[in-house]
């Protein structure tokens, strides 16, 4: 099934390693920026739009060999 994490901009690294852990080093992670608590709505709502494309891309294209 396609997947794809998605994760905020300062913990890439761990995610990263996360996945590589479990066996699934090609893992597409789609990075977000991390909000603030002084962001409204509008904000995070850019936030996913701007990411959509990202995360349209990360689960369209083929797996990696190692997470099939």
């Amino acid at each position: 099934m396609p997947t794809a994490t998605i994760c905020h901009q300062p913990f890439e690294l761990a995610a990263r390693r996360q996945a590589a852990a479990l066996g699934y080093p090609g893992l597409p992670i789609v990075l977000v920026p991390q909000p603030q608590p002084s962001d409204g709505r509008a904000a995070f709502q850019k936030r996913a739009e701007e990411a959509l494309p990202d995360i349209l891309k990360a689960v369209t294209k083929p797996a990696p060999e190692a997470a099939k």
